[in-house]
């Protein structure tokens, strides 16, 4: 009996001490090997360096240079002229594409639209949260005190409250594309405006085909 009770006590302290699946996978992630053998496959697999077979249809078009993600800024705009674009940009890094729209309105904050669009090869990682720009829009990442969901259009949304008093939308669009809506959370009313002012059905008709 002694026997059974030594045995059980150690097998117990073991069982308390496993690391979760998640946390192992977690430490996996932010390993260095794990971060060189990324950088390594990035180098040679970029989608602007080396010949790859994209999609048919006008979502695969965005990526056949590295010219042609910039589409996006045509298909996603305001039906109002009451919000005035004063920038856009596109950026890529680790195969995801950042186009940022800001947006002004008299009276109001700045406002933002932020798309990230991960390349089609990578749509696993960008599911499982395992692409690093996908990773850094977590609500612990974000540092967000609350979260709510919401809708926009007819689209189902996610509503983000960021310690900094700002508020960020997230509309999931086609293909693991998020877009942000982005303003001050004391003017969240003009944050959900922009939101019902912009082509999303166009955005997403474009992305099916």
């Amino acid at each position: 009996m002694k026997v059974n009770v030594f045995f059980f006590s150690i097998l117990a302290s073991l069982l308390v001490n496993v690391p979760t699946y998640a946390d192992e996978l977690e430490r996996f992630i932010d390993s260095k090997p794990y971060k060189e053998m990324n950088q390594k496959n990035d180098t040679q697999l970029s989608p602007l360096k080396h010949t790859w077979t994209v999609p048919e249809g006008t979502y695969g078009s965005l990526f056949k240079s590295d010219r042609s993600i910039r589409q996006i800024h045509d298909w996603l705009t305001t039906k109002s002229t009451q919000f005035i674009q004063k920038e856009k940009s596109d950026t890529e890094k680790n195969d995801t594409y950042l186009l940022q729209q800001s947006y002004a309105i008299d009276g109001h904050s700045p406002l933002k639209v932020e798309i990230y669009v991960p390349h089609p090869r990578v749509l696993d990682d960008a599911r499982y949260g395992l692409l690093e720009a996908y990773r850094k829009l977590t609500p612990k990442a974000m540092n967000v005190d609350f979260h709510e969901k919401t809708k926009v259009q007819n689209y189902d949304a996610v509503l983000y409250v960021v310690k900094d008093k700002s508020c960020r939308i997230l509309i999931n669009m086609p293909h693991e594309i998020r877009v942000y809506l982005i303003g001050q959370c004391d003017d969240l009313d003009t944050v959900y405006k922009l939101g019902d002012e912009l082509s999303l059905p166009r955005l997403e008709t474009k992305l099916e085909n």
